[in-house]
């Protein structure tokens, strides 16, 4: 039986193959360009902001938990805990997407392909992953691994897939860069709160140890 690396390395083969390549890319290029077809100043506000939330909701929410459970009334420790996971987990895939940007730079759309308007400013030249999407993903699944309820997991998955679309509505990214964005803000997000969590009980046990 083939182990786990190897069907990786099969995926990742054929996935990445130049005819499959090309294929994909092409297919891409559609769907961005049907994407376009459907953009009108009203959607462009409103997928702006959208875009525009990630930023924002990617620091206060880590930054609000924390002040709640270190400044409030009551201390919480294991709510301190989530939120650092939850900051961490953002700083992660966007650190991450920067640096894939560089290993495939990717150009934009609007650099490949002709008639695509794109709203200023473009925050850097490289397309693959796309850094808001990547933050959105990593935000929102640690969001729902610290706080496994629907009601945490529905909105959170319905925020960053809406962040994902609207790059590609904006004429930023092509959705091929979304969904690598998504896959790596996710992976990061699932790492750092693996690498979290035996941080958080081999710190317990020290504690425990040191009562005793």
């Amino acid at each position: 039986m083939k182990s786990f690396q190897e069907i990786l390395a099969l995926i990742f083969l054929l996935l990445f193959s130049e005819s499959n390549a090309q294929n994909l890319q092409k297919l891409d290029q559609r769907s961005f360009q049907q994407a376009q077809s459907w953009r009108s100043p009203a959607s462009d506000e409103m997928f702006g902001i959208c875009s525009g939330s990630v930023l924002p909701a990617a620091t206060l929410l880590p930054a609000g938990l924390y002040a709640f459970s270190t400044f409030g009334k009551r201390k919480d420790s294991c709510l301190a805990a989530k939120a650092i996971s939850i900051g961490t987990a953002g700083a992660a895939g966007i650190l991450v997407s920067q640096g894939l940007k560089i290993l495939f730079r990717r150009p934009r759309p609007f650099e490949s392909t002709d008639g695509t308007a794109h709203l200023q400013p473009i925050p850097d030249r490289w397309s693959m992953p796309s850094g808001h999407s990547s933050l959105a993903f990593s935000t929102a699944t640690a969001l729902c691994l610290e706080f496994p309820r629907w009601e945490v997991i529905a909105p959170s998955l319905i925020w960053a897939g809406g962040v994902g679309f609207s790059r590609v509505m904006l004429g930023r990214h092509y959705p091929g860069d979304v969904l690598a964005g998504a896959f790596t803000g996710a992976a990061c997000a699932w790492a750092n709160h693996a690498l979290n969590k035996k941080l958080r009980e081999k710190w317990q046990r020290k504690i425990k140890h040191c009562r005793h």
